[in-house]
């Protein structure tokens, strides 16, 4: 509790948000990751890098948490959240996982990343989604 509000405050520094981020990545829960995605939206350049580089090394656990980040109309706005997406793809370490989000890549490179992008991780959520629940019969 205490490392989600250390993530959110801007006044804590980056730092404590950098401390913060590598101790929720190190519990490895859905909440956590979801935390992280918030992450990626700080003010901080430092601090989206580095929960930028967590989510990527997590991998195919992190991508249904970005997808949803990216189906909310009011967060796909945010350029900072869609250039963290981006590096979280490029560093992903599983290149069938980044080939399969090459059409997301595009999409946030488009010329209207808004609708574009929330489109394209509807369709992949949903496909995600689909493997997960099939995994877990």
């Amino acid at each position: 509790e205490e490392a989600l509000r250390a993530i959110v405050d801007m006044a804590a520094g980056p730092a404590v948000h950098y401390e913060a981020i590598r101790y929720l990545a190190s519990l490895d829960v859905d909440f956590e990751i979801k935390s992280l995605v918030c992450a990626l939206e700080n003010d901080d350049p430092g601090v989206r890098w580095e929960a930028g580089k967590l989510l990527a090394r997590m991998g195919r656990k992190a991508i249904p948490a970005i997808l949803s980040a990216l189906t909310e109309p009011l967060r796909v706005g945010d350029p900072r959240l869609r250039e963290g997406v981006v590096h979280v793809i490029h560093n992903l370490e599983e290149r069938s996982l980044q080939n399969r989000l090459k059409p997301l890549l595009k999409a946030l490179n488009g010329m209207a990343p808004d609708m574009e992008t929330m489109q394209e991780a509807a369709l992949l959520l949903k496909s995600f989604s689909s493997e997960i629940s099939r995994d877990q019969s």
